[in-house]
């Protein structure tokens, strides 16, 4: 969330931190509940909810917020607190724990190739205004460290235990994972 919000910062937006990482943490915690049986059907809900605190807190809101700001803060949590509710979901899955482990090693690897690479050999800047230190070298050091270490995961689970991932799967994900 805090990242979120120092991106709307800079596109001169300011939101309320505190609000909107509460409402993170409830999109957590209902998906926790949910996935524990105690609560059914209140996570679909929580957008139409948002859209409705959306619309209220314009009304309340106006002028001195802009529709664009009190949207940014309701649906920025719906955006990162419904993403992440869904590890909560995942863990209870056959080899959960694998692809939340396999998920965070491929973001790992590649922003790391997509790092040191970029940083030694890159040259093509072609986003310099959206991400000025991003080089196309890089990202093909990112994509080749993530598919790697895919790569190598999906061998040491076959001695394991863990779920089976093929060689070309394993390929594949480490492709789309990075």
């Amino acid at each position: 969330w805090r990242e979120f919000t120092a991106l709307t910062k800079a596109a001169g937006f300011e939101l309320p931190e505190i609000l909107g990482g509460l409402l993170v943490l409830l999109f957590l915690f209902i998906a926790y509940l949910e996935s524990s049986g105690v609560v059914l059907g209140m996570f679909g809900s929580l957008p139409a909810a948002g859209l409705l605190l959306t619309a209220v807190a314009f009304v309340i809101g106006y002028p001195k917020r802009g529709l664009s700001e009190i949207a940014l803060t309701l649906w920025g949590p719906v955006y990162i607190g419904g993403l992440l509710s869904y590890w909560i979901w995942l863990r209870d899955l056959s080899g959960g724990f694998f692809w939340i482990t396999g998920a965070l090693l491929l973001t790992w690897a590649y922003d790391s190739g997509a790092y040191f690479v970029g940083r030694k050999w890159g040259e093509h800047k072609p986003w310099p205004k959206l991400s000025p230190n991003k080089t196309l070298e890089g990202v093909v050091g990112g994509l080749f460290a993530s598919t790697l270490i895919f790569l190598l995961v999906s061998r040491i689970l076959l001695h394991t235990g863990g779920p089976t991932v093929g060689f070309g799967s394993a390929i594949g994900l480490g492709l789309t994972g990075g």
